[in-house]
């Protein structure tokens, strides 16, 4: 499906799909992403998917698909906004990608129509964390805290 524009008016008992892109440090479970969106009123059979990576690793991008229930005068960008609100936290940040009629969402750089598994780019942030946690690992099993306190004296 291609993406509908954030402007369109949606249609009652209609399955949707908003891709939300992870741009934070934190990505929170899928458990709690849905109990966070069961409170907006006009949405029901809240699933939710992760897409990219490779088997759930370094994916990046939820897929929240929905049933509108509201009376039709809510547009994409009503139903959007809500759903970032309950997405963002205080280390968990989200972009909005884009938004399809249907139980597909739509591709971004790393996944395909289907949502297929790719080895995406790695962003600076998990390089970065991965290179302080190998850092981390071998100042310890070198002895590294030994050293340190033997170098201040103790």
């Amino acid at each position: 499906m291609s993406a509908i524009d954030v402007s369109t008016f949606l249609k009652r008992g209609v399955r949707y799909t908003a891709s939300f892109k992870s741009t934070g440090w934190y990505r929170p479970q899928l458990d709690t992403v849905t109990s966070e969106l069961q409170f907006i009123p006009t949405i029901t059979n809240i699933q939710i998917k992760l897409v990219g990576g490779v088997f759930g690793f370094f994916a990046d991008q939820f897929d929240v698909t929905f049933t509108y229930t509201g009376d039709g005068s809510d547009t994409a960008a009503n139903i959007i906004q809500p759903m970032l609100d309950a997405l963002n936290g205080v280390l968990a940040s989200f972009d909005f990608v884009g938004i399809t009629s249907g139980d597909t969402g739509v591709p971004t750089e790393g996944t395909d129509a289907g949502g297929g598994a790719h080895i995406p780019e790695i962003s600076t942030t998990t390089i970065a964390l991965v290179v302080v946690g190998i850092a981390l690992v071998v100042f310890l099993v070198s002895g590294g805290p030994s050293l340190v306190r033997g170098a201040s004296g103790a």
